[in-house]
């Protein structure tokens, strides 16, 4: 019989029987302009007749998915609870910090035995693309008698909201089950308050997070928080660089050690990071030549001399830019804060608290910005997205530089396919070239994990062999080995680049017999892996969005672009607005 098919809208995540009585869990979803929030209700169902009651909504608390066995009810997130469904009550029954597994996600099934043994099924995906399986794994969660870490120096490691993968939680509960492990790691993320966009949510966070460390609180190590570089101070995080040269050090050699030089800070490395993308642009070489040196002056140099016809910039604007069909339309904003992205300890520096926006090197960055970009009408945009149109691997924006169309591309390469794929542009020799920097040092990475030991920390050598357990070959390709991205172990690059490699190769064989199958897919080969390895020697400089300052430069400089205010105002009005947050700090 088919139960009551028109009676709801919600999405059913579950039904149990309890004292003789059927129940439907539902989960119902509501949207505002910048968040989805969803509520969980119960419906009892009548099964002699079909009919389901009017749902009734359960605590706040209530999960939207729980699993029964013998009479109880459990649901999994960062924890496993223990569920009453009628009353909308849980309590904590595992906290994964006090097991040597990591959160458990797609769960099946659960079969319980007591107290002490728990039974969990789940389904988890391996691999990538045309290559990946589903697996089942079992996992038996028994409880000791005696506490195993007993004895370890406990390290509490913290993150800004929910930028923790379960692959990264995994690992150190890996980390933590080793004899010779010198810690036991406590994970914990710090949320930001309310709800709103992505970018408000970390940046609360974080602040959150920096209000505890001033006062000598918080973690022992800090993760994924190298864009906020106030943090980035002797009174906050521990210089690495002591440790990785120490007695219990690593040999830089095996590492890309240009790019943890990239994230000094006078010297100092406060957050090294673990995983990145490369940041610079593609350029067509007949129109900008090879340049030697590449400053802002450098750059506006090259772009004043181009045909006035060229646009300068196609690529992927970070903030305010809009698509079409692929192709970015850079707006004057968009420009700037890439810019800033790319030159941020120029204009901060939050060891001495001091600002450098009331400069001409920032009303240079105004002019540049205001002066470059936002220079096509829409309908342009549109006629060059379908001149453009087309099944390749590379956007738009790509071939537009290839054909004369645009000086620059923005490039942004996470592994071998990436570079791959822009290789044969320009007859096979584009022009690579950073983002143009008050130095004009290079190519940028962007830190897709990173990590730093607190100044104030108890336990910072064992914090430290915790973070060097991170840098393992083995231990960075589990990490990032299937989410394309750059490893700053040259070994497990090298090993990651190489799978890749293989995996192309397979499919090859597998569709060798189904001409265009591959067509616009990269061509990977062996021989690619030293010649993008050597691309990645060449990075110098970070990406910090500081999103707090950022908000600032966003308030302000509309003002010139529209201009009703002049660079120097704008500029005077920044620096003082910046030198009272740092104050403040």
């Amino acid at each position: 019989a088919i139960l009551g098919q028109d009676q709801f809208t919600d999405e059913c995540t579950g039904s149990f029987e309890k004292d003789g009585k059927y129940y439907l869990i539902l989960t119902r979803t509501s949207y505002t302009a910048s968040s989805a929030q969803q509520s969980c209700l119960i419906s009892e169902v009548d099964i002699e007749t079909g009919e389901i009651s009017d749902a009734q909504p359960l605590s706040d608390d209530m999960p939207g998915s729980v699993f029964e066995s013998n009479g109880t009810f459990y649901s999994f997130g960062d924890t496993i609870q223990k569920c009453d469904i009628t009353n909308g009550t849980t309590e904590v029954f595992v906290d994964y910090n006090d097991t040597d597994v990591s959160p458990i996600q797609n769960v099946c099934d659960v079969r319980a035995e007591g107290d002490k043994d728990l039974y969990i099924l789940n389904m988890t995906w391996f691999g990538s693309g045309q290559t990946g399986r589903q697996y089942a794994f079992l996992t038996h969660l028994h409880k000791e008698d005696k506490n195993p870490f007993a004895g370890r120096c406990i390290v509490h490691a913290a993150a800004c909201s929910n930028d923790i993968f379960p692959i990264e939680k995994s690992v150190i509960a890996a980390y933590n089950k080793r004899p010779e492990s010198k810690a036991r790691v406590v994970l914990y993320t710090e949320e930001g308050e309310g709800v709103g966009y992505y970018a408000e949510e970390r940046t609360s966070a974080a602040d959150k997070l920096l209000l505890a460390m001033r006062s000598g609180n918080g973690p022992d190590v800090l993760i994924n928080c190298a864009e906020f570089g106030e943090f980035n101070t002797d009174r906050i995080l521990a210089d690495l660089n002591p440790f990785m040269d120490g007695e219990n050090g690593i040999d830089r050699s095996q590492y890309f050690d240009n790019v943890f030089r990239a994230y000094e800070v006078d010297g100092k490395l406060f957050q090294m990071p673990l995983a990145f993308c490369l940041n610079a642009f593609v350029g067509n070489p007949d129109l900008l030549g090879r340049p030697a040196g590449w400053t802002l002056a450098d750059f506006e140099t090259k772009m004043d001399a181009l045909n006035g016809d060229v646009i300068p910039i196609f690529g992927n604007s970070r903030f305010l830019g809009s698509t079409v069909n692929d192709i970015y339309l850079w707006d004057q904003m968009g420009l700037l804060l890439e810019l800033l992205f790319h030159d941020m300890t120029h204009y901060v520096d939050f060891n001495s608290l001091t600002a450098n926006f009331d400069s001409d090197d920032f009303r240079k960055l105004l002019e540049v910005s205001k002066k470059y970009a936002g220079r096509l009408t829409m309908d342009q945009y549109q006629d060059l997205a379908m001149r453009y149109d087309s099944w390749t691997r590379l956007p738009s924006s790509a071939l537009a530089m290839q054909d004369g169309v645009s000086a620059l591309d923005v490039l942004e390469w996470y592994d071998l396919e990436y570079y791959a794929t822009y290789k044969d542009l320009c007859g096979g020799d584009p022009l690579y070239i950073g983002w143009p920097t008050s130095k004009g040092e290079g190519y940028a990475a962007q830190a897709s994990m990173s990590i730093g030991i607190t100044a104030f920390s108890g336990c910072q050598d064992a914090a430290w062999d915790f973070v060097k357990y991170l840098l393992l070959p083995e231990v960075q390709t589990e990490l990032y080995g299937d989410r394309h991205i750059n490893l700053v172990s040259r070994e497990g690059s090298e090993q990651e680049f190489k799978e890749q490699v293989e995996e192309y190769e397979y499919l090859v064989e597998l569709y060798k017999n189904e001409p265009g199958r591959l067509e616009y897919e990269a061509v990977l080969t062996m021989d690619l892996i030293p010649a993008y390895m050597a691309e990645i020697e060449k990075i110098r400089t970070p990406i910090s969005s500081n999103p707090t300052i950022m908000a600032i430069v966003m308030e302000e400089v509309p003002a010139f672009f529209d201009g009703s205010k002049s660079a120097d105002d704008v500029s005077k009005t920044i620096q003082n607005r910046v030198t009272t947050l740092l104050n403040e700090t």
